[in-house]
């Protein structure tokens, strides 16, 4: 079963923005580390059922242009568009490669695997997979699905983590029901049983909605 993993946040200044929201919601957050085959770096905040809040910046222009990562295509196209706030979010399998031979035997179009890593201050790297579902940057936001290389992104330090839980993400779609029927295609969601619009995830929910964007909801907070 899928599970939300985490939101990506565009951001001028991600320390500055990871410690406005820190302050505005009364959590910790802490610096991420750098992503240097993507040209980028990022500051965290870690919730209680293994999920986060990633505000990603760009490190160094040059690289972050030229990366064929679908990810990071997206983030360069809303960096030359002046868009700063919530661009994309990861949804987290133990199963990419099964999904991976789905999506084959359905024609469905991907891209993918990529591999990627983060340093972290310590001097450590994490290393994970991630999938992406073809889609328009344009026209619509498809989740990629990503797959950790040995436990999830969670803090090595205890008191890093913030002890509410994820609850809900809702993303804006133009046509509910097409987009239902759509993502019943691409993602093995199991869908909740008193609400077609409302898809069960393992430490969540998944909702549709007709306002524009995506929003995060913690137990008792309402973000972006």
């Amino acid at each position: 079963m899928l599970a939300f993993d985490h939101v990506v946040v565009l951001s001028n200044n991600p320390e500055q923005a990871q410690q406005s929201f820190a302050q505005q919601y009364n959590i910790i957050g802490t610096k991420g580390g750098e992503h240097q085959e993507w040209g980028t770096f990022n500051y965290l905040a870690f919730f209680h059922n293994i999920t986060y809040i990633e505000w990603i910046g760009v490190q160094n222009s040059e690289v972050m242009r030229q990366s064929t990562n679908p990810l990071i295509r997206q983030l360069h196209d809303a960096v030359q568009h002046k868009r700063e706030g919530v661009i994309q979010f990861a949804l987290r399998t133990n199963n990419l490669d099964s999904i991976q031979h789905y999506w084959e035997e359905h024609h469905i179009p991907y891209e993918g695997p990529f591999a990627g890593s983060r340093t972290k201050p310590d001097g450590t790297t994490m290393k994970w997979r991630m999938l992406f579902p073809t889609s328009s940057l344009d026209h619509e936001v498809l989740p990629f699905l990503i797959e950790w290389d040995e436990q999830p992104n969670i803090p090595d330090d205890d008191n890093l983590l913030n002890p509410r839980n994820f609850e809900c993400i809702s993303v804006g779609v133009d046509q509910i029901q097409e987009s239902i029927n759509k993502w019943k295609k691409i993602y093995p969601f199991k869908e909740a049983t008193n609400n077609p619009s409302t898809w069960l995830l393992a430490n969540g929910k998944l909702v549709f909605t007709e306002e524009r964007g995506i929003r995060i909801k913690m137990e008792h907070m309402d973000t972006f």
